[in-house]
Parts: C-alpha cells; structure tokens; sequence
C-alpha cells in the first residue's frame, strides 16, 4: 500500500507447490493428477500503473520479486500433470492454466456467463484409444507426439449444478498406431487433430463457432466448433492402412470413443465400451 498520496495498492505473489487439487465438480471422466505447480500473479487497481518490482526495494533490500521481462498485471499458473480425458486420452507434460469468466453463446443463440478453465500446452505426448492398464501394458490406439493442445472446462456462472462443457483442440506432429494386430500404417499419419467437444446430458452445446474461445500455447489455439456438429470424442488423421498386408486403404481416418455399445456374447446381451476406427 503506497505510504503517500493516494494510498494505491499492489500486490505480487510466487509460489510453487509439489501438488494441487482442482476441484471440477461431478464431471465424470476428466481426471487433472497435478505433479508440479507454480503461480506467478502481479496486480493492481484498476487504471493504475504496475509497480516495477525488479527495481523495488524494501530497506535497501530487494523485494525478490523477480518477473523476468513480464510487465503489466498478470495471473499464471503453470502445471506439471498428466490430464486424462473420458478415459480415451490420456496427455503428460507441462499446461499453461488460467480461469475466467466469459459470456458465450448456445446452439439456441441465447448467451450465457460461464466461468472457464483454460488449459494450453505445446509439444507434449500422448496416448489416445484404450489406455494402457499399467506399464507392462502397451494399449490399443495411437501414441500422439509434439501435440498442441487446448482445453476448455466450462461451468454455468449462474447455475453451476447444470454441468460442464468440455472442448479439446489438438495439432499433433507425429502419431503411431499401437497394439492393432494385422492393422498397419503404410506411410506416416498427417493432418493429425484431436477433437472433443462434449456437453452435459440434456443441455444445450456451446456454439463455439459465434463465440470462439482462444488458448494460449507458443502458437494459440482457437475452439471454434459450431455446435451443429454435435458431441464427439475423436482422433482424424490422413492415413494409408495396411490390413493383414493384404488391403491397402488410403484416406482420411478417425479414433472413436465408443460408450455403452450393445453387443451379444454367447447368446447374452450386453454392453461394451472401446475405440471404433472409421
């Protein structure tokens, strides 16, 4: 707090942290495992001008601050975590974090405020398909490198009970069929894209298309799905598969996650979750 004239205040924080719980409500099927954690925050009144902390002392003494060339205010967060997603993805590495709360548009074009967790990251890996059990376990699916990645979690403002939207935008470099037996790429996948968008049973979606939410990674990402296109859960690549080295089909090729198919087994009804390749 300024000591003279007007008595404006700042403040200014760094902190890490070995661990961090998110609370994301009743979501089922995200899962955020934080590893590493560290926030960096600088703020003032509004209208005001920033404190310069790398200047800033305290009885002769440094404050400790030291920001590095970021001006301005600002709130980060950086995590260290693996996110897994509706157990069909599964990411590890390093995520920009950020929350806010924006007003976006349905698919019936009425606007709601919703308060949104934002997750970017550039080059990580990733596993899509059915996750390995353990480590002795391989999977069945594509291992996804150098991926840049997006991550909304949106939640009602008003009425949190509603649910959460999910949206996932991802540009991968390089990907690899895993654990399909007989089932080969002829040639490198290109045009790698992962792609979510999810809303809660009953609700309307989110037109991301009128109200495109931007994610900040070394490139940004924008989600921008119209919500005509639906609910999904996928990996869309350009491939050539070899099948029992007998057919060669070249084309463009999607990952599905398939929940709560019904199939008979010996004579019995049933139902079955995995990955359907189309």
């Amino acid at each position: 707090t300024e000591t003279s004239g007007a008595g404006r205040t700042w403040s200014a924080l760094t902190a890490s942290a070995a661990s961090m719980a998110l609370d994301l409500g009743d979501l089922d099927g995200v899962d955020v495992a934080a590893t590493g954690v560290t926030l960096v925050m600088s703020a003032t009144e509004a209208g005001e001008p920033v404190i310069d902390w790398m200047t800033s002392q305290s009885n002769g003494l440094s404050t400790g601050f030291s920001f590095g060339s970021r001006t301005g205010a600002f709130f980060d967060v950086e995590l260290q975590a693996v996110i897994t997603l509706f157990d069909f993805i599964r990411i590890d590495g390093s995520f920009s974090f950020a929350k806010e709360t924006i007003r976006l548009e349905m698919n019936d074009g009425l606007k709601n405020d919703f308060d949104v967790i934002r997750f970017g990251a550039s080059d990580v890996d990733a596993f899509a398909g059915v996750l390995p059990i353990d480590d002795q376990d391989t999977g069945k699916g594509l291992d996804l490198r150098g991926m840049s990645f997006a991550l909304t979690i949106a939640q009602k403002t008003e009425s949190p009970d509603s649910g959460l939207w999910v949206a996932v935008q991802g540009m991968v470099t390089s990907a690899t069929l895993v654990g399909f037996d007989g089932l080969t790429a002829g040639s490198p996948l290109s045009n790698i894209e992962v792609n979510i968008n999810v809303a809660p049973e009953g609700q309307q979606a989110i037109n991301y298309f009128e109200t495109p939410i931007s994610v900040g990674t070394v490139t940004p990402l924008v989600i921008d799905y119209a919500s005509s296109a639906g609910s999904f859960i996928e990996v869309a690549a350009d491939a050539q598969l070899n099948v029992q080295e007998f057919a060669h089909v070249s084309g463009r090729f999607a990952l599905r996650l398939a929940n709560g198919v019904s199939a008979e087994v010996a004579g019995n009804a049933t139902s079955v979750s995995g990955v359907i390749l189309s």
